[in-house]
């Protein structure tokens, strides 16, 4: 029942100190702000060449925004997050399979999740989380932290494959 809206970033430099990048994301909209959701099922593009005439910029555009279609149809997983009660022992799993320690773990528990004003382990001890709530947390986490956006990025497309994980076991 939330709102995602998609979105496409380019990432360029005139002085070629960063490579051509395409990125495809979504937002999950609970304020104005949006949530940014770094995901596998979106398209990546990045372009490591010099920039001197060896881009085909319309080339690369087209060939990104191409792809687009599958990641809009990648998002129906997250209909099946919405489904799958999220208790202890599967958080345990994700926990596990990211190789998260103690004091990361405690921060996505007690987090006070946007849109909600409730946390994941409160959400947990009443029986009520799902996995869609627990990967909002996690992204959630994610977004906030003061790191690159490339490792925004990567810990994001890793938090999906261990969500996705209990999915495709259920």
């Amino acid at each position: 029942g939330d709102d995602i809206k998609f979105r496409a970033v380019l990432q360029n430099s005139a002085d070629t100190s960063k490579v051509m990048r395409f990125l495809a994301g979504a937002f999950r909209l609970i304020c104005s702000n949006g949530m940014v959701i770094p995901d596998s099922r979106f398209e990546h593009l990045d372009i490591k060449k010099a920039h001197k005439g060896s881009l085909d910029f319309e080339k690369d555009v087209a060939g990104f925004f191409g792809n687009m279609e599958a990641s809009f149809e990648a998002v129906s997983m997250w209909e099946e997050y919405a489904h799958i009660k999220l208790d202890r022992p599967k958080l345990e799993e994700v926990f596990t399979e990211l190789k998260i320690g103690p004091r990361v773990q405690e921060d996505v528990l007690s987090l006070t999740m946007r849109g909600q004003d409730t946390t994941l382990d409160q959400l947990i001890n009443s029986g009520n989380s799902t996995l869609w709530d627990g990967y909002n947390a996690f992204t959630q986490r994610i977004t906030d932290a003061d790191s690159l956006e490339a490792v925004k990025i990567d810990n994001g497309i890793k938090v999906t494959k261990a969500f996705d994980k209990i999915v495709n076991a259920a």
